[in-house]
C-alpha cells in the first residue's frame, strides 16, 4: 500500500506570542494559533487573514502588537459596552460581574487590516446571562457591530 508523503504545514513564529499555522478554506487563508502574552491568565485564539499563502505582513504584526499592548483598555471598553447593552433590563450586570462571567477568547484580524473580530466565552464555573458567545467587531478602537444589539 502506498502512503503519500505528508506535506509539512507552514508555520509563522509570532515572536513573543506563539506559533501560528496556515489554514486554507474556500473563504481564503489565515494564520491561526493559540497565543500567549495577550491576556494575563489564559491563551487567546488568534487568526490573521492573509492573501494567498503569504505570512502576515509587518503591518499586521505591528498592528496586533499595538492592540495587545492596549488590550486591557480594549477589554474594559468591551465590558462597558456589554454593560450598556443590558443596562435597565433584567440581565443588567456590573462590569466587574461581566469580567468574572466572560473572558476574551479569540481575536481575528480581517483581511482588510481594519476590522478586528473579538469573541468572548463564558467562564466554566460562573453563571452567565447569555446562552451564546458575545461577538464584536472593532474598527479604529471602536465597537462597530455586535450580536448583542
Amino acid at each position: 500500500m502506498f502512503f503519500g508523503k505528508k506535506e509539512k504545514k507552514p508555520v509563522f513564529d509570532f515572536e513573543g506570542f506563539g506559533i501560528l499555522g496556515l489554514n486554507s478554506d474556500k473563504s481564503g487563508n489565515e494564520w491561526f494559533g493559540d497565543v500567549q502574552n495577550v491576556c494575563k491568565n489564559h491563551t487567546v485564539e488568534l487568526s490573521i487573514e492573509v492573501e494567498g499563502n503569504s505570512p502576515p505582513s509587518s503591518y499586521q504584526v505591528e498592528f496586533l502588537k499595538r492592540l495587545f499592548v492596549n488590550i486591557e483598555s480594549t477589554e474594559q471598553a468591551i465590558y462597558k459596552y456589554i454593560h450598556d447593552c443590558f443596562e435597565g433590563t433584567k440581565w443588567q450586570k456590573t462590569e466587574e460581574d461581566l469580567k468574572k462571567m466572560y473572558y476574551l477568547s479569540a481575536i481575528t484580524l480581517k483581511r482588510d487590516n481594519a476590522d478586528i473580530w473579538v469573541i468572548l466565552e463564558p467562564q466554566i464555573d460562573v453563571p452567565t446571562i447569555f446562552n451564546f458567545l458575545p461577538r464584536l467587531t472593532l474598527r479604529n478602537n471602536e465597537i462597530v457591530w455586535s450580536n448583542l444589539k
